[in-house]
């Protein structure tokens, strides 16, 4: 058998686009979703969210990203059962020759997500790359969407990720907690992107919006949490200071994707903002 290498990938991957440690840290989401991917218990173990999915989605429009973030379907967190995720990754038939370990563990308490983020080390007895992961536990298993990584290969299992409407909150939801003082600026461009690109079912949108607000409590009705939001963005100062902390915003400008978002919840919500 093959063993694979990382200076061979590293070499595939290279891009004039991205620095060093970002081709690094593309072949080990690579080899990462590869070896879920290749055995059945792994692909149906997680749920894929965020910017790696995004990444996918829009076939690398989206930009690079630095990590990947996911959920356990039904395991919890604990030390054991990180282990025993590792290991079965290590006996997964993909990317033989290179394993992965644990190099360190965090815990991520949110106001609305407590997750580990975790340190891998990625090695084929030659070179080491290092990708952080963070993870958490899916709550429920209703509105999943089997998910594809590039074009199917022989042996190789959907995984799962997150729906359209689920997603679209998760990029909003940091613009709700922390209203002006948020930072996400790639959170506005995303959200911009799912609403253009993707089908967004409204009842499902303001479902997950609903349970967002549970968990943060905030009990406000949705359709006034959703007009705070549409005046938050509005805020043409707002909007500027994102710019200063994320520049990439093609192949939407900083307003136009705080536009999009606006007028987006405005039609959901049925609001009427002066």
């Amino acid at each position: 058998m093959n063993s694979f290498r990382l200076s061979v990938l590293f070499r595939k991957c290279a891009s004039p686009t991205l620095s060093s440690q970002q081709i690094e840290q593309k072949v080990c989401q690579e080899i990462f979703l590869g070896k879920i991917a290749s055995e059945e218990s792994l692909a149906n173990l997680i749920v894929l969210k965020g910017g790696i999915v995004l990444d996918g989605l829009s076939n690398g429009q989206r930009g690079h990203t630095q990590d990947i973030d996911f959920d356990f379907k039904r395991w919890s967190l604990s030390i054991a059962n990180l282990n025993k995720f590792i290991q079965k990754l290590n006996f997964a038939p993909a990317y033989l020759g290179i394993s992965l370990a644990i190099s360190a563990i965090r815990d991520l308490r949110q106001r609305n997500y407590k997750g580990k983020e975790l340190m891998l080390s990625f090695s084929d007895g030659h070179d080491s790359f290092a990708l952080m992961v963070d993870i958490g536990i899916y709550r429920s298993l209703s509105g999943l969407v089997t998910y594809e990584i590039g074009p199917a290969k022989s042996g190789s299992h959907p995984l799962w990720r997150i729906g359209n409407e689920e997603m679209l909150v998760e990029k909003l939801s940091s613009f709700v907690i922390h209203g002006s003082q948020s930072t996400r600026a790639k959170d506005l461009f995303d959200a911009a992107w799912v609403i253009t690109n993707l089908k967004i079912n409204p009842q499902k949108f303001r479902s997950a919006f609903g349970h967002l607000l549970k968990e943060i409590g905030l009990f406000d009705p949705l359709e006034k949490a959703a007009k705070r939001l549409v005046q938050l963005l509005g805020q043409k100062e707002f909007v500027q200071n994102l710019v200063l902390s994320y520049r990439g915003w093609e192949p939407y400008g900083p307003q136009e994707s705080a536009e999009i978002v606006m007028a987006f919840l405005k039609v959901t919500f049925h609001l009427i903002t002066k």
